[in-house]
């Protein structure tokens, strides 16, 4: 759905909107096992990520150079693939013990990347 948006902005409320959504999304998973519950939150999350990404790919188009913005975009193509391809490996040990350890885990350095963010921030 985000990708429908024309407009969207590389600022702070963005990126926060952003953040909160992808957490009240893992945080669902934790506290809920209504599956409508479950398939709002999870649309909610899905924004939220398709929204975060939209946002790095809008400021990363401001770089004036050519040779900036393909380094950009490249380390972000380079995150997502390895999310997807190298995280199950590291999935493997909590499989056993339970999946609820493993949302808690997720949640937990969401919300440590979370304040990094509303800390670090600079204006761009």
């Amino acid at each position: 759905m985000v990708q429908f948006f024309e407009k969207i902005s590389y600022n702070f409320k963005v990126v926060l909107v952003a953040l909160l959504l992808i957490l009240l999304g893992q945080l669902s998973l934790l506290l809920f096992s209504l599956a409508p519950v479950i398939y709002l939150f999870s649309l909610l999350y899905g924004m939220g990520y398709g929204a975060l990404f939209k946002v790095f790919y809008v400021g990363i188009g401001r770089f004036e150079s050519l040779a900036e913005r393909n380094m950009g975009f490249s380390i972000i193509g380079l995150i997502s693939y390895l999310g997807v391809g190298i995280a199950p490996v590291f999935l493997i040990p909590f499989s056993g013990a339970g999946w609820t350890k493993l949302f808690c885990g997720n949640l937990f350095y969401s919300c440590i990347g979370m304040i990094l963010f509303v800390f670090l921030w600079k204006k761009v």
